[in-house]
This record gives structure tokens, C-alpha cells and sequence, in this order.
């Protein structure tokens, strides 16, 4: 006569070891995806080249250089990997704030300005649409073409006041507005990201729209290929 000597216990200890198990491989996903557990190559190089963007970029003059609230820098982990700016045009008197950060894919593709800017006093005024600006082509099979998003935003108690935002990624060659960010940079390790805010003209004039078409040879020459 045989008799079950299996323990009371054994489906608790089994469903507890299923848990640990699906929690680690999770954690590792979302570790790999993210960059956390990979070490960055040439990150150091990158940093530097990035933080040597001049001062002065054709006619625009950096008059002020700002730093990123330490909650951003510490959930983006850009740390010594970005540059945030506000240039102004020598000739028109227009200005810009310009932001360019290298960090861990994962991170910095998600940062947009419908997440951080739209909470203000200020509603979207359309949805974004994709913009593309005269590059440097990098090869014979890639166009030489840098796509933006763009989005503006109403202010809703200061006399209607429009502003537009300019956004995009990189790997380090052409900019990229890219649908699914996080599926079509998961290859690289860290890429940049910039976003140039400005104030429509009253006739209507994007200053934004300029800095991008004067500075992105020179933004180009500082930035490094990812991987």
C-alpha cells in the first residue's frame, strides 16, 4: 500500500519560485532594454565632444547656460551628458532654448514635450507633425534629411503667445522623428536627443525652425557615431 508523501506546501513553494522566476527575467529585460546592466562605450569621449558645442553658432550667441533640475538628470541619466542653452539671434533680437542630451536610450527617448511642458498655462494647439530640415547625407543610400517633430502650445492667459517645439533623436548620424523610439533606437546603447523652444513671432516667424537650419552642421560635428 503506497501513500502520497508529497508535501501540503509543495504548490505554495512552486507558485512562489514561478513569481521569483518571472520578477528576475523582468528585471533583466527591463535592465537590458534600459542599458542599466551594459557599460557605455566611448560615453566619456561623447560627453566631452557634446559640452564643446561653441558659444556662438552663426548669428546666435549663447546668453545664458543652464542646468536641468537634478529629479530630470537623475531620472534621464544624462549627468556631464547634456548642454541646455538659450541662444539669440545677433540680427533679429529672436531667441531659443536648446536642449541636447546623450543618455540611455530607454530614458531619454520618452522625454517629450507633451509630457513635461503641457501641465502649464499652455494647450496644445495641434497635434505634432513631422518636420524635415536640409542635412548632410551619410551615405550614397541615406537621404539627406533631418526629421523633426513639431508641436506648438497656446498660452491661455498671455494674449494667446505661441510657442513651438522642435524635437527629435539621433544615433548619432541624421535626426530622427521616430514613431516608436524605443523599438527603433533598442540597438543602440545611448542616443541623443534635442529639443529647440521658442516664441512664434507676431508675423508669424520661427525662430526655432531657424536655429535648427543654421546649427545642425555645427550640432553634427559634435556628436559621435553610438553603439
Amino acid at each position: 500500500m503506497s501513500t502520497d508523501q508529497s508535501s501540503p506546501l509543495r504548490p505554495l513553494v512552486t507558485g512562489v519560485t514561478v513569481v521569483v522566476v518571472l520578477t528576475l527575467a523582468v528585471a533583466l529585460y527591463c535592465g537590458m532594454y534600459t542599458q542599466r546592466f551594459v557599460p557605455f562605450r566611448g560615453i566619456d569621449e561623447s560627453r566631452a565632444l557634446l559640452k564643446e558645442l561653441p558659444l556662438t553658432i552663426e548669428d546666435w550667441v549663447a546668453e545664458k547656460e543652464g542646468t536641468l533640475d537634478s529629479t530630470s538628470i537623475h531620472m534621464l541619466e544624462i549627468e556631464n551628458g547634456y548642454v541646455t542653452r538659450r541662444y539669440k539671434n545677433t540680427k533679429t533680437q529672436s531667441e531659443v532654448n536648446f536642449v541636447l542630451m546623450l543618455g540611455p536610450t530607454g530614458r531619454v527617448v520618452v522625454h517629450t514635450p507633451e509630457t513635461c511642458f503641457g501641465g502649464r498655462n499652455y494647450e496644445k494647439e495641434n497635434a505634432k507633425t513631422s518636420i524635415s530640415l536640409p542635412g548632410k547625407a551619410l551615405s550614397d543610400e541615406e537621404p539627406g534629411e533631418e526629421n523633426f517633430w513639431k508641436i506648438s502650445f497656446i498660452n491661455r492667459s498671455f494674449q494667446g503667445e505661441k510657442i513651438s517645439f522642435y524635437y527629435a533623436v539621433s544615433s548619432g548620424g541624421n535626426w530622427t522623428a521616430a514613431r516608436n523610439p524605443r523599438y527603433d533606437f533598442s540597438g543602440f546603447l545611448f542616443v541623443y536627443r534635442i529639443q529647440v523652444e521658442a516664441i512664434i513671432d507676431r508675423d508669424g516667424a520661427d525662430p526655432a525652425y531657424a536655429f535648427l537650419t543654421d546649427a545642425l552642421p555645427t550640432i553634427r560635428q559634435h556628436m559621435k557615431p553610438c553603439r
